[in-house]
């Protein structure tokens, strides 16, 4: 009897053991994508005069957004995108420059409209000279309200 109690015991301790082990390599496969999911952080540009969209090609996507309430939500909604990171691979989407306009400096970002069936990310926006941890991920909604000229 008190052979087959240390045997239960080894057992409960071995199970312990690989359950940890498997544990940390989960937690080292995952580390920065738990990292920047809880992290938001997308730079405080205020005050917005305009946000204008074109394509990587330099042609205007829509008019210039110059109302203030309509730059308020997209910019809200985009102070509020969580941080992500570059998949590899990752698809490509539609890619468009934005730029915000902030008085008399202009930031650029590049947003990769990934919007499609299938897709489980409707979009990512980054600095054009941004480094690799500086993306954000944005929702079909918040691309649709960028696009459109309504």
């Amino acid at each position: 009897m008190r052979r087959a109690g240390v045997w239960m015991l080894l057992v409960m301790g071995l199970g312990a053991v690989v359950t940890l082990v498997f544990y940390q390599l989960w937690l080292n496969e995952h580390r920065g994508e738990l990292a920047f999911k809880a992290a938001h952080g997308f730079p405080n540009l205020d005050p917005v005069t305009s946000i204008e969209v074109s394509s990587t090609e330099g042609m205007i996507v829509r008019p210039a957004i110059q109302d203030q309430a309509a730059i308020a939500n997209i910019m809200t909604e985009l102070r509020n995108a969580p941080r992500t990171y570059f998949g590899d691979p990752e698809p490509s989407g539609t890619l468009y420059r934005i730029s915000i306009h902030v008085s008399k400096r202009v930031h650029k970002f590049e947003l990769n409209d990934m919007r499609s069936p299938g897709s489980r990310v409707s979009g990512k926006i980054y600095p054009v000279d941004g480094g690799p941890k500086e993306v954000w991920q944005v929702s079909a909604q918040w691309i649709e309200k960028l696009l459109s000229e309504r």
